[in-house]
């Protein structure tokens, strides 16, 4: 599902962005569908805070701020990212890399695969989470981010 989106939102993000530019159902009806396909299922309960007044509020964010064309834009500007021809390339620095694996992710970065791109410390699998950690799993997120923290003092 990640790539059909990616492939519509890198090729056309004009088309739908000036359909639903001025339409709030056509955002929520499109935005909605993804914070629910690329969450947990268990969305709302235990460690999520994905509640439906949750995606209410970051729709109306979309919609009052006009930034639901321009959102797109990252995609249309870096259109092979995603693609399946797109060669792993080996970060210039030697930096720490962290990586964490939520299961219900659009996408799934083998640790083998992330360890070919930079110079990885901490590959963390977690239980519960997907697409949007911040709000499907903030408790994980958080461990990660002082996790970060011990390798940039």
């Amino acid at each position: 599902m990640g790539d059909i989106y990616f492939a519509e939102m890198a090729t056309r993000p004009n088309t739908l962005g000036l359909a639903l530019y001025d339409n709030p159902i056509g955002q929520l009806s499109w935005l909605a569908e993804k914070f629910i396909l690329w969450s947990d299922p268990r969305r709302g309960t235990g460690p999520s805070t994905l509640t439906n007044n949750e995606i209410l509020k970051h729709v109306s964010l979309y919609y009052l701020s006009k930034t639901f064309i321009t959102a797109s834009y990252i995609y249309e500007q870096n259109p092979t990212v995603l693609s399946s021809a797109y060669p792993y390339r080996k970060a210039k620095t030697s930096s720490p890399l962290l990586f964490t694996d939520f299961p219900y992710n659009i996408q799934y970065w083998p640790k083998q695969v992330v360890a070919s791109v930079g110079n990885l410390v901490y590959y963390n699998s977690v239980d519960f989470g997907g697409h949007f950690p911040s709000l499907d799993n903030v408790a994980a997120l958080a461990e990660d981010v002082r996790q970060v923290g011990k390798y940039y003092k």
